[in-house]
This record gives structure tokens, sequence and C-alpha cells, in this order.
């Protein structure tokens, strides 16, 4: 089976807070856009996992891609083996979902070729063992992702304009971001999110105002060439 997992941005991102765990809550607009990473995956006869990546990036041995399949062996209970080849298009280390988009595709493969066929909504307690982004992943359409990443809104809207990706050599890691963040310097209002959904049909402009992100200032922190 061949498929496509397509990288996503976030147009707006807010902070809200920490729940009882210690995890951000964040209020996000996430656009998938036609950037991808090409997966083949197809069963095996045996037990066996075994996962290629190409374009010298490196993949340790437990992974999103294996800790996805083993979610779903344990889930409905069985032990097919899988062959997995990615070609890696969506860079590293940029928050444009490349690992939570290729698990999110896993998911569905495995879903299909095990004829499982859980809807989705089944598949979102999979995705979100996984990680917080997966559960957005399994749907990739234009959407609001709020709580740690759990509660996914569709927006029935268009966005309609071009986009320019710039990525430096050197990338960050979204917990060593998040270590950083500083709530006192977040001074993004609090109904950004709001807004920035009620501008997406109109002019380019008014988005811009409020395509926000508060991860922006410790993310120049990190890799202040972006500045």
């Amino acid at each position: 089976m061949e498929l496509k997992a397509y990288a996503k941005i976030n147009l707006g991102l807010k902070v809200k807070g920490k729940d009882e765990k210690g995890y951000h809550l964040l209020d996000m607009v996430m656009l998938p856009i036609s950037l991808c990473d090409n997966i083949e995956i197809t069963k095996r006869d045996d037990e066996e996992l075994n996962v290629i990546v190409t374009n010298n990036v490196f993949l340790p041995k437990e992974n999103s891609i294996t800790k996805s399949i083993k979610l779903m062996q344990e889930k409905y209970n069985f032990k097919t083996g899988f062959d997995v080849k990615i070609e890696k298009n969506i860079p590293t280390q940029a928050g444009m979902g490349g690992g939570t988009s290729d698990a999110a595709e896993i998911i569905k493969a495995v879903n299909v070729l095990m004829n499982i066929n859980a809807p989705l909504k089944e598949l979102e307690s999979v995705a979100m063992q996984v990680g917080s982004d997966v559960v957005y992943s399994l749907y990739s359409t234009l959407s609001r992702i709020q709580g740690t990443g759990e509660i996914y809104t569709k927006i029935e809207k268009e966005f309609k304009y071009p986009i320019l990706i710039v990525k430096p050599k050197s990338g960050i890691k979204t917990k060593d971001c998040f270590a950083l963040y500083n709530k006192d310097e977040d001074n993004i209002r609090e109904d950004v999110i709001d807004k920035l959904i009620n501008s997406l049909e109109k002019d380019l402009f008014i988005v811009r105002k409020y395509a926000k992100n508060s991860l922006l200032k410790p993310a120049l922190k990190l890799v202040p060439i972006v500045n």
C-alpha cells in the first residue's frame, strides 16, 4: 500500500496554560500543505517490524512508526509484522508534523490492511498514545486543535493563499521550545485564534494580523537566524 503523509503548519498557536499533569494547553489552527512524505507499507508473513527511511534521515529503533503498529496490535489483538519504507521530504525539527503525519498514515493503513475498518473516531485513542498532534493528522484538514491535542474541530473554510516555507539547517526540538516558553513574555491576546478563524476568508493582511504563535519568541532564542 502506498501512502502520502502531508506536512502541516500552525497558522496560529496560543498557549492557554497547563493541565494537572504539567502539559501545556494549546489553542491552534493547523493547515495541511502539499509537501509530503511518501510511504510504502506491506504485511509480512511473520511478526517482524522493519522500517527503512531514505534521504539520510536517522530514525531510532523505537519510533512513532513502530509505536503506532504496536499499539494497533495491542488494541486489535494481532501480531502480524510489516515492512515500511518512508521517503522523507518533510524537514525534521521544523514543527511541520513529519513524524506525526507518518504515524497517522500508518495507523490508517494498518486499519485497512488488517481489515479492522474502525472509524477514525475510534482510532483517535491510538493516535493520542503516539503523540498529541497525531489525532489531527488522522484527518489532515484545516482544523482547530485544543487541549493537549485531543480536541479536534474541522474548520469549514478555505485557505486560498500560497505559502513559502523557509527552513534553516538547524532545527528545534518541541520540548526545548516549550522549556523556554515564558507566559510573562506572551503578549498575544487570548482570543487570537477566534479572530484568526473569522479572518481566514478575508484579506491576507487581516489574516496576517491574527496569525500569531506563542512559541515564536522561544524559537528565536533557539535558532536566532530565523529572525
